[in-house]
């Protein structure tokens, strides 16, 4: 059966607009209301926002989550997982993390 004109133009589509891909984790924390803590150099050259809602692709358990992003003034080469997404990830996973825009 078509879908009528009017039901596809309800429909959104998603679109990757920022990434990075295999970044580790470096440390997860537990007492904390949860997100995901990425260094600032990391934010700059991907044009990622502190504050912006991110995908989270563990690569090393499978897991999928949604959080948002905090900035770290700290200059290292991973991210830190706090509150419950630091059960979905352990330091040494390997993430990719995804921000989409509905179009």
């Amino acid at each position: 059966m078509p879908v009528k004109k009017e039901a596809q133009d309800a429909l959104k589509r998603s679109k990757k607009i920022k990434s990075v891909f295999k970044i580790p984790v470096r440390e997860t924390v537990l007492q904390y209301s949860g997100s995901i803590e990425i260094p600032w150099h990391i934010l700059k050259t991907s044009g990622l926002l502190p504050g912006e809602k991110i995908t989270v692709y563990n690569r090393t358990s499978g897991a999928v989550f949604e959080t948002y992003i905090i900035d770290s003034r700290r200059r290292t080469n991973g991210v830190r997982l706090f509150g419950p997404a630091a059960r979905l990830g352990q330091a040494g996973d390997i993430l990719d993390l995804v921000v989409y825009a509905m179009s």
